[in-house]
Order: structure tokens, then C-alpha cells, then sequence
């Protein structure tokens, strides 16, 4: 299954299992990571050379309130079907 993603950065308040998620469900590649005293990143990148950028701040404690700030992602996948399954699995 072909899936990619354009750059977004998501702030995560669990960055093992974000970046699980979008290794195992979309196939992703971790492309590098980032680490310093105030966060860590992970970069994802897809087939097309899209990429995807996880962080996950250190001084954040609880949900992360996105707000109406992050309205769409889009997928672009040979499979569509296929692909929510496995999302909503």
C-alpha cells in the first residue's frame, strides 16, 4: 500500500506511540530525530518524500489543546479502504 503525507509538525503528548502509529498503521520511515532539554522530534517520511514531524515537549502536562489550529491531513494512498482499516484498528 502507497501512502505519503506533506511536512505537518503535531505536538504529541506520547511520542513512542505516535510514532508506532505512524510506522505500523501508515508505513512510514523514521527519516531522524531531534533531541534536546526542552523536546524531542521524529521525522517521518513516506514514499513520495513527504514527511511528518512529531514533537513532544517536555513541560507539557496533560492533553494538548489544539484548538481549530490543525483542520486537515491529507493521505494520498493506493488503497483508501484498506488504509482506514488499518487507522481504525
Amino acid at each position: 500500500m502507497k501512502v505519503s503525507i506533506d511536512q505537518y509538525c503535531i505536538n504529541v503528548t506520547d511520542l513512542d506511540r505516535s510514532v508506532h502509529f505512524y510506522e505500523t498503521v501508515l508505513g512510514l520511515k523514521v527519516t531522524h530525530r531531534i533531541d534536546t532539554p526542552q523536546f524531542r522530534e521524529v521525522v517521518l517520511g513516506g514514499e513520495n518524500g513527504n514527511r511528518i514531524q512529531l514533537a513532544c515537549h517536555d513541560e507539557q502536562k496533560g492533553p494538548i489543546d489544539h484548538g481549530n489550529g490543525f483542520w486537515k491531513l491529507y493521505l494520498d494512498t493506493d488503497d483508501c479502504e484498506g488504509l482506514y482499516e488499518r487507522c481504525m484498528d
